[in-house]
């Protein structure tokens, strides 16, 4: 297939809407023809600094300038890389090294990584997304322009032609560097009009839902977790909102039967980026949670333990094939050989996913065979998060376990064993590992123990581990319901404990030591529901503990009043 796809559906956009609106961010709005200027002239920069096939990294603030990138990276025939600007500074450092990245794209600037060489990779490839490794250094998965094709194309023919939607104003909600982002990046081509939310609005569930509304925006990828605030905040009821893809993590019945109801058309995908992004597709629908079904030209292999394939309703590893598969791990030949195999003379990706197909020949997703785990969409190797405490200044040992929260994202757990008798200081730990790991990987819930339990079978006990954190958090006697006090600090406090399922919190703590984005999104629509009062999160931000939010909210009901 030719990696000229999108480029050519580009420039038919060009020539027929050269004055539509293509691409719009907090700052600026581009037509095709200024979107397709902007693209032209950065790829000859490119072009003049680095090699064809080699690989650019982009790293920049959300907006229209990382849109533009891509698509300048392609057209010089690069490998697009994309970096999360709020990664730390030593593992976007990483990352560049291991995609052997010539360049790197900042805002307004080209940086020079290496000397152009040859050879360094082959044009047909489209990009390398990074995710998490077991050995504690990130995996970069090398897609070619066939492969993504393929899923834009599916998309179209599965799920926008169904829903008749082929244009309007689409969101862009997902992390650059998270790989359903490139199904978003296709749609300009496509001739959508691409809004790329930036992190204030799509970190506030009120915000998102009135831009949505402000916008006409008529299609939104979201992961169920931050879907479910949404829905909270009125999300269903905006007329101009036709169709939902949601997708990164496991929905339970509560929300599949929300869904169900709705009028807008949601369908839940399912992948992992060793496939192009998604795999399996449904429309939400009936009363059981499925992953649907695979894509044309895509294939679904069901292994149980001793290598034979499962007969229905049985449960076994899940193995991918066919025109969605990756190239490998990019210049990790070990890493490809191990995840990469060969199942009766076909080759396959092996998920690490627990599945079983049902009567009806859907896919039923059961869990995780081994220590990975998805947390608010975003693939994560407990090892890699492990390594990384077990480095902190203060720690002789360490676990980390995945805390399944009841109609909440899970959160990972960190029980730490400390080399002295100092107390548990988590805004010093988790101050420390956001040097190495970026936001979403950081443990939300800590706790000191003794030493790690072993099973009689010597492997990690993390039962153990969960039953020690669960009994702290339900024995404290700081749990009573806000109703119950008519103090403003109490109050808070509490909706603070109920949000974070934490009972023991101290007024002066800061709130991201204990929770992330999407608990702090959570946290703003329990507060408007129990106290009345509507925040952003750059408030949560300006007033991070318990006290000083508890003082803003009153001088916002004086001010008010």
């Amino acid at each position: 297939m030719s990696e000229k796809y999108l480029l050519k559906a580009l420039e038919d956009q060009v020539t027929a809407h050269p004055h539509k609106i293509a691409i719009v961010d907090e700052e600026e709005s581009l037509s095709f023809a200024e979107f397709f200027s902007r693209v032209c002239a950065l790829s000859e920069e490119i072009s003049c600094l680095s090699n064809e096939g080699a690989t650019v990294a982009v790293s920049m603030p959300r907006g229209v300038d990382f849109v533009v990138a891509a698509y300048a990276i392609w057209k010089a025939n690069r490998v697009y890389v994309p970096l999360d600007d709020n990664w730390p500074d030593s593992r976007k450092e990483t990352v560049q090294k291991l995609a052997d990245s010539e360049l790197l794209i900042e805002s307004g600037n080209i940086k020079v990584l290496k000397p152009a060489k040859l050879g360094t990779t082959q044009a047909h490839h489209a990009y390398i997304i990074f995710t998490s490794g077991t050995t504690g250094t990130p995996k970069g998965v090398l897609v070619g322009h066939g492969a993504y094709e393929h899923l834009v194309k599916k998309h179209q023919d599965d799920i926008y032609q169904p829903s008749e939607l082929l244009n309007g104003n689409v969101a862009m909600n997902a992390s650059f560097c998270f790989d359903s982002s490139l199904e978003r990046l296709a749609l300009v081509a496509l001739g959508y009009s691409l809004h790329v939310i930036s992190d204030s609005v799509r970190k506030s569930p009120q915000l998102l839902v009135e831009y949505i509304r402000n916008n006409d925006i008529c299609n939104i990828d979201l992961v169920p977790s931050h879907l479910k605030l949404l829905l909270d905040v009125g999300l269903e009821i905006l007329p101009s909102l036709r169709l939902i893809i949601v997708g990164g993590e496991a929905i339970d019945r509560d929300l599949w039967l929300r869904l169900a109801s709705l009028d807008a058309s949601v369908y839940n995908v399912y992948g992992p980026t060793e496939n192009t992004i998604n795999t399996s597709i449904t429309k939400i629908s009936g009363d059981s949670p499925t992953i649907g079904r695979p894509f044309d030209g895509v294939e679904c292999t069901i292994v149980n333990e001793i290598g034979e394939l499962c007969e229905v309703d049985e449960a076994g590893e899940l193995y991918v094939s066919g025109r969605h598969l990756a190239e490998g791990y990019y210049n990790d030949p070990l890493k490809t050989e191990q995840a990469f195999v060969s199942f009766k003379g076909t080759l396959c990706y092996r998920t690490g996913d627990l599945v079983k197909r049902d009567f009806q020949g859907n896919l039923l997703f059961l869990g995780r065979i081994d220590d990975q785990v998805k947390i608010s969409g975003y693939r994560i190797e407990l090892e890699e998060v492990r390594r990384a405490i077990a480095n902190l200044t203060g720690i002789s040992d360490v676990a980390v376990s995945v805390v399944q929260r009841e109609k909440k994202s899970s959160a990972l757990l960190a029980s730490v064993v400390l080399d002295d008798h100092r107390g548990l200081d988590i805004e010093a730990l988790k101050g420390e590992l956001a040097n190495t790991l970026p936001k979403y990987m950081l443990p939300t819930f800590w706790q000191r123990v003794e030493c790690v339990p072993l099973t009689e079978n010597l492997k990690l006990d993390h039962k153990s581990l969960l039953a020690s954190w669960e009994k702290q958090s339900t024995t404290s006697p700081q749990a009573q319901l806000a109703s119950d006090s008519d103090d403003l600090c109490e109050k808070v406090r509490c909706v603070w404990q109920q949000v974070l399922e934490q009972p023991d919190l101290a007024l002066d703590t800061h709130f991201f030591t204990v929770g992330d984005s999407l608990s702090a999104m959570s946290l703003m629509v329990a507060l408007e529901k129990s106290l009345g009062v509507q925040l952003s999160l750059p408030e949560l931000f300006q007033h991070p503990t318990i006290s000083a939010l508890a003082t803003h909210i009153e001088y916002k009901k004086t001010e008010v009043a």
